[in-house]
């Protein structure tokens, strides 16, 4: 849903985040200057891992973070604020196993027969 940036302008290493990250250096990132901003997110830069330290608080998205947390952010917090309408949620099958439609979970988009491959 939001995508970090090492430069200003969303430019340089592009960092996808799905979800929160108590420690941004374990993906090899050591800060972000810029960020996008998915539809319907509230994204939360942290200073210090952990989620500690200064904060900022985006929901849009900010071709500069500002100079609090410019180069600084160590951890990020994702919040859905609204629910896309084509969001589903992965359900995984092993491959060649078939589920019956009656037993696809409610938030699973299925076909009568659907297949994932592993």
């Amino acid at each position: 849903p939001m995508v970090l940036y090492s430069n200003f302008k969303w430019r340089g290493v592009a960092l996808p985040v799905w979800g929160n990250i108590s420690d941004l250096a374990e993906f090899g990132f050591w800060g972000a200057s810029s960020i996008k901003v998915g539809t319907g997110v509230r994204v939360t830069l942290f200073s210090k891992t952990s989620w500690r330290g200064v904060e900022v608080t985006i929901d849009a998205d900010a071709a500069y973070v500002g100079d609090r947390l410019n180069d600084r952010a160590r951890s990020v917090s994702v919040v859905e604020t609204s629910v896309a309408p084509h969001a589903v949620e992965v359900f995984r099958v092993g491959a060649g196993m078939d589920m019956a439609r009656s037993e696809c979970p409610p938030a699973l988009l299925c076909t009568p027969s659907t297949v994932l491959p592993e």
